[in-house]
């Protein structure tokens, strides 16, 4: 008895390490070059967003963002399309898919909630090597924008914890449904932390 325990236990270490040392190990990098915000508020208080990202790419089947859900904020996310854009200027459209997966089909994307608190837009690159790439994703935000007695406050989180990857450059534009009066009346607000690398 002991003998095919002592046998057992051999080949359960052998079929181990084979396990082991066969393991593929992927290690997927990506990094935002650059990446720009801008943003249309409408009349009817939603936020037509567009976000180009120029980001370095390799070991990666599937980019994403997500977003925090908060109806006390904002309305519904919608109007999701994903693009990307060669280095010559050529653009193609990637394919809608209403169903959710956690590596995206090359040239596939999903935008659609991922629980009562979580949206997310994902996209299927399928990149072994490293490369540079410009995609263009767009989104609106409904009832993004708040009317109150004195003010109208627009109040969004363009990067949040749940994006890590690190971005040397982040610029944006915001343009307004018609043109302010008096700038003095118009505020902005930036929240960080931003952690900054020196170069």
């Amino acid at each position: 008895m002991k003998k095919i325990k002592y046998i057992l236990t051999i080949i359960i270490l052998c079929i181990a390490l084979l396990a082991l040392f066969n393991t593929n190990s992927y290690a997927s990098f990506q990094k935002l070059d650059s990446i720009t915000y801008d943003v249309q508020l409408n009349e009817d208080g939603s936020a037509d967003v567009k976000e180009t990202w120029n980001i370095e790419v390799e070991d990666t089947n599937t980019l994403f963002k997500t977003f925090e859900l908060d109806n006390s904020k904002y309305g519904n996310i919608t109007n999701v399309t994903v693009k990307e854009i060669s280095k010559k200027g050529k653009i193609t459209d990637f394919i809608k898919s209403d169903t959710y997966a956690y590596h995206v089909k090359k040239g596939y994307y999903h935008g659609l909630a991922t629980s009562s608190r979580e949206f997310e837009i994902a996209w299927g690159v399928s990149i072994d090597s490293e490369e540079d790439k410009i995609y263009e994703i767009s989104y609106t935000i409904e009832d993004a924008v708040k009317n109150y007695n004195d003010c109208s406050e627009f109040y969004w989180q363009f990067i949040g914890k749940t994006n890590a990857i690190p971005a040397d450059k982040v610029t944006g534009t915001i343009k307004l449904p018609k043109a302010v009066q008096d700038n003095d009346n118009l505020r902005v607000w930036a929240h960080g932390p931003l952690n900054r690398r020196n170069s």
